[in-house]
């Protein structure tokens, strides 16, 4: 996670959660301001209180046990991205959510959030490689993404890849460039009527042999990037 849950969690910090009801393609979401009110170094355990109260209700019903969520935070060491697993809740004066937050738990859920896609539109740079020797065999086409997700991505070029073949692919992610392998498993003619030579093709890669760094990565990315999304319609 970089830095130490004590570096990023503090009593009153102001956070953005994310529940997702299910992992399916039709999803349902819920997303809300919190504030961390009280945390346990000991155990990582940080209670959280959603605010406004009003929305108490329709929070619960989506906080239950296995829930799937995504927290931001605010730190000195930038947007730190989390994924808590929710541990109880507690009635009483100190009401809220008390969410575990430990490795464990972020591996869990990037797991889960593995195939989750995004829309999203990034610099892309596809390598394909020998079979034999694995090295390129030809020079790097530019393109840009159409989707993306922490197992694959579909993206527009203008030239295109056979299925099966394996590429190296350059992405340029908002925490920096990351270098991939991947196995085309589809190609086609880009059917939008406005497609230009630059567009004119779709392939689509599942990535290969992903290290736990490259798929938090990943994971991140797709999380960031709704959250930016949702951001941008509830500011129309």
């Amino acid at each position: 996670m970089g830095a130490s849950l004590g570096d990023i969690i503090k009593i009153g910090q102001k956070l953005e959660v994310t529940v997702w009801l299910s992992d399916g393609a039709d999803e349902e979401e819920l997303v809300f301001p919190s504030y961390v009110k009280d945390w346990d170094p000991q155990q990582d355990l940080a209670l959280i209180d959603p605010a406004p109260a009003r929305q108490d209700q329709i929070i619960r019903a989506f906080l239950q046990p296995g829930a799937v969520v995504g927290m931001v935070a605010d730190s000195p060491q930038g947007r730190a991205i989390l994924y808590p697993a929710l541990h109880r809740y507690q009635e009483g004066r100190l009401q809220g959510y008390w969410l575990k937050i430990s490795n464990e738990t972020q591996r869990e859920i990037i797991q889960r959030r593995r195939h989750a896609r995004v829309a999203t539109m990034i610099p892309i740079q596809a390598e394909l490689l020998d079979s034999q020797t694995h090295l390129p065999k030809s020079a790097a086409i530019r393109g840009k993404t159409h989707d993306l997700s922490g197992g694959g991505v579909r993206f527009a070029s203008p030239q295109p890849f056979g299925k099966g073949y394996e590429l190296r692919l350059r992405l340029a992610l908002q925490s920096g460039d990351i270098t991939l392998i991947g196995r085309v498993v589809y190609q086609a003619v880009n059917p939008n009527r406005f497609a230009t030579s630059d567009d004119r093709y779709i392939t689509a890669v599942e990535f290969l042999e992903l290290t736990p760094t490259q798929e938090r990565l990943l994971v991140n990315e797709c999380f960031r990037r709704e959250l930016e999304s949702k951001n941008r319609e509830n500011r129309r």
